[in-house]
């Protein structure tokens, strides 16, 4: 039951940073995570 609501509330933490990262762009991709994409 507990691991359940973990992957719903995982899933949903995903679909956020992706929205993040599509908002934000490469320069803060590259200011916090320092991935060189």
């Amino acid at each position: 039951m507990k691991s359940m609501v973990f992957v719903g509330t995982v899933k949903e933490l995903r679909r956020y940073l992706n929205q993040w990262k599509k908002e934000a762009g490469k320069e803060a991709c590259a200011t916090l995570l320092h991935c060189e994409e």
